[in-house]
């Protein structure tokens, strides 16, 4: 206990410092929702995290999605909102929403959207109806713990799936830690148990399993529940905003979603009703970003938590074994007049940790047997640095059961003054709740000796004795269960005991005895406690919450101070982000449907608006609401005077941005008075309640806000877009004003000032945080942001510096951008801004544009993205989440973007152009911690890659910008970026260069190519010199580990899969994610040597003693080496592990903790997806596309031509020549062609007696820009493939073989061989 013993929900966090290790951070993570290598690294990793997720509960992706949320009741909310209820009609019943009493409020809560949908238990008069969920005339149907199976029966032969009704069901229960059968998942399923047996349609089964996953097993192929909610929080303390749901595939389809947040949609349009979701299931149902730096945690936390414990088996016994010790003292424990101390609150006696899990609940009784009030317990516990939950932890239905509260005296204690989470604690003597212990892997039976001597010291009439009858009696019966349990391990625990003397008991041994009154003091800093200090730090449920004192300040102080108001005008509810604070506004907003009396609610924004803000008018047009997109022009300009209609119904929401996150433009705020008062469009032309939601996400990244001049009615944030960390928490900001028309349906844990299970009762929370901010806040996120708040303000000053700086950098990009010229004079770059970069009051620090080759044409962004990482430069591509300002900009018509997606083209992914045609852009962002170093890199970057030399400067157009900007600025408040002096490009003879002696080379000082320089490969790469007889094999090459040195031969045989052995190991990271030469160069030193004759594969590095591994994996299995999976492009393949000894020989060479794996041969993957021949699917090996990657020298040559012309070389000076850019591509067959890039249009090869089908076109990344010999990067090849195929990446085509049915099953390639092709263009 102490700060060991945990709490259920939780109490506190764990002590996570050896869970979340600095190993999580050691690389650049991006937000995913992008292409750069910092975005595709974190996209790995959190795929990895969603299988490590997945195998800890005994399941795979092709059964389960994890789908990753804020938490366990974000879970709950997600079902509630995206279940299909139906409302009865004359032809079939409506949908049912059951659930057990002994559930949490956050379950209960569901039945706030299923009524308002119509759901019904049983069918009812609407005067039956009570509470917010008659508000569509719906019951909900409680059901007790002994009714599921006491009622259970043989079901009606009604066979039908439909209606859809769920059931939840708790695996354990958060009050008294019963553990429920969990095979009645199966039963309710199959319609055996009741109240399924009695009702026809599909059960969905919901498995709350937060409070058991904590410490117990889950097997899911056990109990394949359709729905598994998870709190994170509650398995590892940390991180407190992350939880889960798990969604069987088979069940997924049914959900529908009314609202779409950034990152869900393949594609939508701004101004017509047009949304089609994403095809992922969890893409669909992740609204925003996902909390990626919380995710990415998650995989140091399994790793430790098998490794500390053994498993989660172990982890079951050890809570179970002190959690039942604790019982069976603390239930028998004795005042001196032999009364009992506590009255305990269980199903059972702990008789196995089958059927109870680690939780003891309880109320303390004096001397005469009145109940002592948790809250007295409470304090005193705080004495012995132990931390408590009590109360009701959101379970009023348990509660109401083991303390004998009625219906009636629920709602009387309301009268009276008690409300959920208070310290009220006995009202006429009765208690309203009770004291819960909970014991998790970090507790101890310290924790279990301290907790026993603190009620002893506090509460017991001396001498404190044992009813030894009783404690005999529970021995017993444990023993006689455990007989013949698969638990026998508990008798191996020895707990230290309380000493019994004379009949009473003193403390187990002298270190741990003291008098009372040597007590300690409080800690002074111990505010939250581990695994868990036993007092819940997530939601203060009494005064005595240290976690109070951190929150209270960021929400009263800090974050309402930031925009310049006070707690008087705002509330701060935190959510996940800031679309989760759009969201709730529009599920929360009172939409109104037009009647023959009022027209109805209009939802309206601005065309420019965020993809969240867009999707508010899914659940606006399910409540009747009219959507109405307005265009930025439309606001003013139809403005006129408004009618005389004064009423305040209905009430309307308009969607405002501060600041459009496409393009920068800051929109004028003075607007957000307009609209309220009706003086713009479209309020002036619409009597009703206009209330504004002002979108400052963007905007407050860089940029004051002074809500006192626009005292908007809701304004969502997003911490990470204000400070990069924490990545998963935003807040709503709401004027106590407009507060009281959000009125919610669904409620999750503390938001209710009181509620009840069994009855349609709920009263919410009176305070506005309280009451919209759903189960446990991510407290430790939230305390981090008062010191993030600090640093801001002792860095930079404050928002005004900070606006200056970031403007100063961007207006200087800008204006070299725009007036980048290629040598004929076209321009570089077409730019999407409204303006020129006046100023920072109608400009932010952000840039989008699509850069232009010397003819004028647009290069797509995905090969402007790779080309930067090239640079280290990591940028943001596509839409930006922002189709309207996008198809506005690009000159996208509606139609256009439907017929893209039927092209293939989602949003997000990096199909850049579509009939020559952009589908997105590319965007630069400059922040407080951006410098002009960061302007100069990029502009750099640009000429580099994609300016015809000699790059120029439209002089004409630069001082056009300059003196527009002057002018502008001379009356205006920023005259401080007068003071910028950003380091210029050397404008030379009308050209530009670069603005440093030591980036700077002229032309004619360029070296001359060294004669001997040729790049001999490793593995034996052989020589160039080999006569190019026309379409030959020349070379074969094998990868034997993915990205690691390539092995050439000459006579090889043909596998199933490819050549044999090739790419049949990888390399992957502690996160288990593959590595590449992109992240890791150095993989290109390993130098792999395949020993058929004696069935070994070696691994040679400089500095290295050599390494060897069996080829097959069948000895490793035999020696019991784990299996595992791994991602290889998207596809999910079955490896085998090679050991410690290999995973220790690449750790020590390549500096950070890796492992070498290898695919089962036993499992096995097609190229199905990629592959589009017509013919069978081909066998992959752990290659990326296809069996084969053919290359044409012919082609190389011309490549080599095109890198001389540009006199780039490596970055030892040397000159690329043939054979080192043929090792870079990494091909296995070389072939001597006769034109180059004519492999392009061959669709069928015969080599020697072997026949390919071509399957397409390599796309190249940086990876070519390695080079081989020595693991350098150089950028010459990249550059030069751009140049010379017209802004294409493509080298090189896939190939997989075609088998036919007579042809033997053995084949061999060999050097010298010949190629016949056959052309896929009938005119060739």
């Amino acid at each position: 206990m102490d700060r060991k013993l945990r709490s259920d929900d939780k109490t506190a966090a764990t002590e996570f410092s050896g869970l979340c290790t600095p190993e999580t951070f050691r690389e650049l993570c991006g937000n995913p929702h992008s292409h750069n290598p910092s975005s595709r690294l974190t996209h790995d990793i959190v795929d990895r995290v969603r299988y490590r997720i997945l195998q800890h509960f005994n399941t795979t992706p092709e059964e389960y999605t994890v789908i990753f949320t804020s938490g366990s009741t974000a879970a709950l909310k997600l079902v509630a909102e995206a279940f299909p209820w139906s409302a009865p009609t004359a032809a079939e019943p409506g949908s049912l929403f059951c659930y057990l009493t002994d559930n949490h409020t956050s379950v209960v809560g569901i039945r706030g959207p299923a009524s308002a949908r119509g759901a019904l238990s049983l069918p009812v008069s609407p005067g039956e109806v009570r509470g917010p969920a008659s508000a569509r005339g719906a019951l909900s149907l409680p059901v007790s713990p002994g009714e599921v199976v006491g009622r259970a029966r043989a079901r009606d032969g009604n066979a039908r799936q439909t209606p859809r009704h769920l059931f939840c069901y708790p695996a354990q229960s958060n009050f008294s830690g019963r553990k429920y059968p969990l095979d009645n998942v199966r039963g309710i399923q199959a319609r055996r148990l009741y109240p399924a047996c009695e009702h026809g349609g599909l059960w969905l089964v919901l498995l709350d399993a937060a409070s058991h996953a904590a410490c117990s097993p889950l097997d899911l192929q056990r109990c394949p529940a359709d729905f598994v909610p998870l709190s994170f929080y509650k398995m590892f303390g940390f991180p407190t905003g992350l939880g889960a749901l798990l969604v069987r595939n088979q069940s997924a389809a049914c959900l529908k979603k009314s609202y779409f947040g950034g990152g869900t949609a393949a594609a939508y349009l701004a101004g017509e009703d047009y949304y089609v979701p994403a095809a992922n299931i969890s893409d669909r149902f992740e609204d925003g970003s996902i909390s990626f730096l919380d995710i990415i945690a998650l995989n140091h936390s399994f790793d430790a938590l098998q490794r500390i414990t053994g498993g989660m088996d172990n982890i079951q016994l050890h809570a179970f074994g002190l959690a039942r010790y604790t019982h069976m003292l603390l239930s028998s424990l004795c005042h001196g007049n032999g009364r009992p101390v506590a009255q305990m609150y269980t199903e059972g006696q702990f008789e196995s940790p089958r059927t109870q899990g680690p939780i003891l609940n309880f109320n303390l009784l004096d001397c005469h047997g009145h109940i002592i009030g948790y809250s007295q317990v409470d304090k005193l516990a705080s004495l012995y640095n132990i931390h408590l939950r009590t109360g009701c932890f959101c379970n009023t239905g348990a509660c109401q059961h083991f303390l004998g509260i009625t219906d009636q005296a629920v709602k009387k204690n309301l009268q009276a003054g008690h409300v959920c989470g208070d310290s009220i604690d006995l009202v006429d003597g009765k208690p309203t709740g009770s004291v819960r212990v909970s014991f998790g892997y970090m507790s101890t039976f310290d924790n279990c000796q301290n907790f026993l001597n603190f009620v002893v010291d506090c509460f017991v009439e001396k001498p404190a004795r044992v009813d030894q009858a009783r404690l005999e009696n529970l021995r017993q019966t444990q023993a006689a269960v455990h007989s013949g349990d698969s638990s026998e391990k508990l008798s191996q625990i020895k707990p230290k005991p309380l000493i019994e003397v004379n009949g009473g008991i003193e403390r187990g041994d002298d270190e741990t005895r003291r008098p009372a009154e040597e007590t300690p003091e409080p800690s002074p800093d111990g505010h939250g406690g581990g695994h868990g200090g036993v007092g819940d730090t997530s939601r203060p449920k009494t005064p005595y919450s240290l976690t109070n004192i951190y929150i209270y300040p960021v929400k009263s102080c800090a974050a309402v101070e930031h925009f310049n108001t006070t707690p008087e005008e705002y509330t701060v509810i935190f959510t996940s982000g800031s679309t989760a604070a759009l969201k709730l506004v529009a599920e929360a907003f009172p939409w109104s449907a037009p009647t023959a009396a009022e027209p109805g609610s209009l939802f309206c924004y601005l065309t420019d608006n965020h993809t969240s803000v867009v999707g508010i008018r899914g659940p606006a047009s399910a409540r009747g609401a009219l959507s109405l997109p307005v265009s930025p022009g439309e606001v003013v300009g139809r403005a006129r005077a408004r009618d005389g209609n004064a009423r305040q119904t209905p009430r309307h929401l308009f969607c405002y941005p501060a600041q459009s996150n496409f393009s920068g433009r800051k929109y004028p705020l003075d607007n957000v008075r307009g609209i309220q008062a009706r003086r713009l469009y479209p309020a002036c032309e619409h009597g009703g309640l206009w209330l504004v939601l002002l979108d400052a996400a963007s905007h407050a990244a860089c940029s004051p806000l002074d809500l006192q001049r626009c005292p908007a009615d809701f304004v969502p944030l997003s911490f990470y877009k204000m400070f990069g960390f924490p990545t998963g928490l935003g807040a709503l900001l709401v004027r106590n004003q407009s507060a009281a028309c959000l009125k919610k349906s669904y409620f999750g844990g503390g938001t209710a000032a009181a509620y009840l299970a069994g009855e349609d009762y709920y009263v919410p929370a009176a305070n506005i945080s309280d009451r919209f901010e759903d189960g446990s806040i991510s407290f430790l996120d939230i305390i981090a942001l008062n010191h993030s708040f600090d640093a801001l303000q002792r860095i930079t000053g404050g928002m005004d510096n900070i606006q200056l700086h970031a403007f100063g950098l961007a207006r200087y990009t800008h204006m070299l951008l725009s007036s980048l010229c290629h040598g004929n004079g076209r321009p570089v770059a077409q730019m999407y801004t409204e303006g020129q970069f006046e100023s920072p009051r109608t400009q932010g620090p952000i840039l989008n544009f699509n850069l232009l080759d010397c003819h004028g044409h647009i290069i797509g962004y995905s090969q402007v993205d790779k080309l930067a990482s090239l640079y280290n430069i990591h940028l943001r591509t596509g839409c930006f989440c922002n189709t309207g300002a996008c198809q506005h900009f690009l000159g996208i018509t509606d139609q256009a973007v439907k017929k893209n997606l039927q092209a293939g083209h989602v949003c997000g992914d990096s199909i850049d152009l579509v009939d020559g045609k952009p589908t997105g852009s590319v965007r630069v962002s400059f922040g407080y911690m951006s410098t002009f170093d960061n302007c100069q890199n990029f502009l750099n970057f640009v000429v580099d890659c994609f300016v015809e030399k000699p790059a120029r400067v439209d002089q004409a157009r630069l001082e056009n910008l300059r003196q527009t900007q002057a002018a502008v600025h001379s009356g205006d408040s920023s005259e401080k970026l007068s003071q910028i002096k950003p380091k210029p490009l050397i404008e030379v003879n009308g050209g530009i260069e670069r603005g440093d002696d030591e980036t700077r080379r002229p032309a004619e000082e360029t070296p001359e190519p060294s004669p001997d320089g040729h790049g001999g490969g490793h593995g034996g790469v052989g020589d160039t010199s080999r006569p190019k007889t026309p379409y030959s094999l020349t070379n074969i090459y094998i990868y034997p580990v993915k990205s690691c040195a390539a092995v050439e031969v000459y006579d090889w045989p043909v596998g199933a899969s490819g050549l044999l052995y090739d790419r049949s190991w990888m390399v992957v990271n502690s996160h288990g994610v593959c590595l590449s030469q992109k992240r890791e160069p150095r993989l290109s030193q390993i130098l792999p040597g395949v020993h058929l004759s004696s069935g070994r594969l070696s691994l040679r590095a400089s500095g290295m003693e050599n390494l060897s591994v069996p080829l097959e994996s069948v000895a490793m299995l035999q020696t019991s080496q784990r299996v595992c999976q791994s991602k290889v492009c998207g596809d999910r393949v079955e490896t085998v592990d090679c050991g410690d000894e290999a995973a220790t020989w690449l750790s020590d060479f390549l500096g950070q903790p890796c492992r070498l794996i290898r695919q089962n041969p036993d499992s096995v993957r097609d190229g199905k997806k990629r592959l589009n021949t017509g013919s069978s699917p081909a066998a992959l090996s752990l290659v990326n596309e296809a069996q084969y990657l053919l290359i044409n020298r012919a082609s190389v040559d011309l490549l080599q031509e095109q890198i001389r012309s540009r006199q780039e070389f490596s970055e030892d000076g040397r000159p690329l020549d043939a054979q080192n850019l043929i090792s870079r591509f990494r091909a296995n067959l070389v072939v001597a062609g006769v034109e180059p890039f004519e492999e392009d249009t061959w669709s069928r090869l015969i080599i020697g007696n072997a026949r390919f089908l071509v399957a397409g076109r390599c796309e190249r990344c940086q990876m070519i820009c390695v080079d081989q010999d020595d693991g350098t990067r150089t950028k010459a090849p990249l550059l030069a493939l751009s140049s010379c195929r017209a802004g294409k990446l493509t080298f090189g085509v896939y190939l997989s073989r075609q088998v036919e049915q007579d042809s033997p099953s053995g084949c061999t390639l060999s050097v010298g061989a010949a190629v016949l092709h056959r052309t896929s263009d009938p005119s060739l």
